[in-house]
């Protein structure tokens, strides 16, 4: 194997570990407003 296509193969791996955990930092925050509003909307409800 040739060095560039181990590199290639790091940097591929580096690639898909930052979206995925960008991926899931992005769906927490998208419940956590959710989350957020379902209470503000009960505390103007109730």
């Amino acid at each position: 194997m040739t060095p560039w296509k181990k590199v290639r193969e790091i940097a591929v791996e580096i690639l898909i570990i930052v979206f995925a955990v960008s991926l899931a930092a992005f769906l927490e925050r998208r419940r956590e407003v959710s989350n957020e509003q379902h209470q503000v909307k009960e505390f103007l409800l109730g």
